[in-house]
């Protein structure tokens, strides 16, 4: 199958894909990875960013999405690509469902986990950010002297 349309998110500590074939859209996450790009035409790659981007793998920067360039109403600019995405994501999908909602709470359980409110109309309306799992567990095990380091997979260090 031909890809239609490629798009790249690059986490803070993940890479996140979408890959259109036809009308449907597959997603797949994987550790970051300079040489999968390089097996795609990076010109047409539309792509984001909210963690570190490699210089060395040439990225097209028109095809840049930034949080201000998105439809939505009242984002400030400071909020990051990430959580824009995934609320257009979610308004969608009411749409298609033709479900009436009052709002949501977007919920981002990544490096950072981050919660963010938003409108039906897709109005930003707040939110918070606190650090995600792993580094709660780095935190903890670095500051209290009696706690075992582990890992996420339950294993200890």
């Amino acid at each position: 199958m031909e890809v239609e349309n490629c798009c790249l998110l690059i986490g803070n500590s993940r890479w996140h894909w979408a890959f259109q074939l036809k009308n449907e859209w597959r997603y797949i996450h994987t550790s970051p990875n300079e040489q999968k790009l390089f097996k795609i035409d990076l010109s047409l790659i539309k792509w984001a960013s909210v963690g570190e981007i490699p210089s060395e793998i040439g990225l097209n920067h028109e095809n840049q999405l930034k949080t201000n360039q998105l439809p939505l109403i009242n984002w400030p600019e400071w909020i990051g690509v990430d959580r824009a995405l995934g609320t257009l994501g979610v308004l969608s999908k009411l749409n298609k469902a033709k479900f009436n909602a009052n709002g949501f709470l977007l919920i981002d359980a990544g490096t950072i986990l981050s919660l963010t409110k938003v409108s039906s109309q897709g109005k930003f309306e707040g939110g918070q950010l606190v650090a995600g799992l792993g580094l709660q567990i780095s935190t903890m095990s670095k500051g209290a002297k009696n706690l075992s380091r582990f890992n996420l997979s339950n294993e200890v260090e």
